[in-house]
């Protein structure tokens, strides 16, 4: 999955039309970050990479991410991001429902990373429950090594606690169909449907315990994994019809910080035509605040405290529907 600076790097000059450049579509088609920034279109369709527990300044200025850094430079960066607590799994469902119940926050500071079961789950209203009963939003997560559709147990480099929607009884059935593996860069559901042009209202991209930095696999670091893939990932991102439209927001984000010293301050990331290039966002959101931009943007209301949660939508001059 070997990526390099320069693919992300030149296709964002290519795509916003720099000089010199050769689009790899239509020549002139100016949709690079910032190249709407002047009269933002609206955006129907957000896909969501998730990370695993990496700190701001693990990603952002740092050597052993370049790929990430180019977006940085090229895009937006909220540098006042939090995750909700720890560990992995309190945050997938604060990012998807608004809360977090009992029996997965633990006491609110530490939480659980159980697989799903009775005691281990969500009742509450998610955005999964929501787009379902929205005949014109679609979704669809894509879990990397995932053996099956909505697959509850963990397998191999697949794990169930970093796939939020297994979580959610209510939604089980549509989970049974939408929920299903990425597949890699080369071939699968992913890629073909970046490919055509049929990308869900609302994607999550969820890759394996290596690709996601949770584990240092093969002797390579983590946030080198996690650049990789990133690199892997994005130039068929920004090469798609969804992207070159003008109409997909991408973000990049990580479930929690490495440790609980810098209280849980995230690197997240936000790729638009919209947002005006190098921008930076210096208030404060989390997890909540994220839920709020994806329901906005897509017409829903907020869940639980997403409602009260900081508006990211003005600080990356993203056009909310009228």
């Amino acid at each position: 999955m070997k990526t390099t600076v320069c693919s992300i790097a030149i296709l964002l000059a290519c795509l916003s039309g720099s000089a010199g450049a050769v689009p790899p579509a239509a020549a002139g088609d100016p949709t690079g970050c910032g190249s709407r920034a002047a009269s933002p279109v609206p955006v129907t369709k957000v896909l969501t990479i998730v990370l695993e527990n990496t700190d701001l300044d693990g990603i952002a200025g740092a050597a052993q991410a370049p790929n990430m850094n180019a977006l940085i430079d090229a895009c937006g960066l909220a540098t006042d991001y939090h995750g909700i607590q720890f560990p992995s799994l309190p945050n997938y469902i604060a990012l998807t429902s608004g809360q977090v119940p009992p029996s997965i926050a633990g006491d609110g500071v530490t939480g659980r990373d159980c697989t799903p079961s009775a005691a281990c789950q969500s009742t509450d209203p998610s955005i999964f429950t929501q787009i379902d009963g929205t005949a014109a939003l679609t979704w669809r997560t894509y879990a990397e090594d995932m053996p099956g559709t909505c697959t509850r147990t963990n397998a191999g480099a697949y794990a169930a606690r970093h796939n939020p929607a297994v979580y959610y009884p209510g939604d089980a059935a549509a989970c049974a169909q939408l929920d299903v593996p990425s597949g890699s860069p080369a071939s699968g559901a992913l890629t073909s449907d970046l490919a055509a042009g049929t990308l869900p209202s609302y994607s999550l991209v969820i890759p394996n315990l290596c690709n996601d930095g949770h584990d240092a696999c093969n002797g390579v670091p983590r946030v080198v994994e996690q650049d990789t893939t990133i690199g892997a990932w994005m130039p068929a991102i920004l090469a798609s019809p969804d992207y070159r439209s003008g109409r997909l927001l991408v973000v990049i984000t990580a479930d929690t910080s490495q440790s609980a010293a810098n209280g849980n301050l995230l690197a997240t990331i936000l790729v638009s035509p919209d947002v005006p290039a190098g921008t930076t966002a210096t208030a404060r959101f989390d997890h909540y605040s994220l839920l709020r931009l994806d329901e906005e943007l897509l017409g829903l209301p907020p869940l639980a405290n997403a409602a009260a949660a900081a508006d990211m939508a003005p600080a990356f001059n993203l056009p909310l529907p009228q």
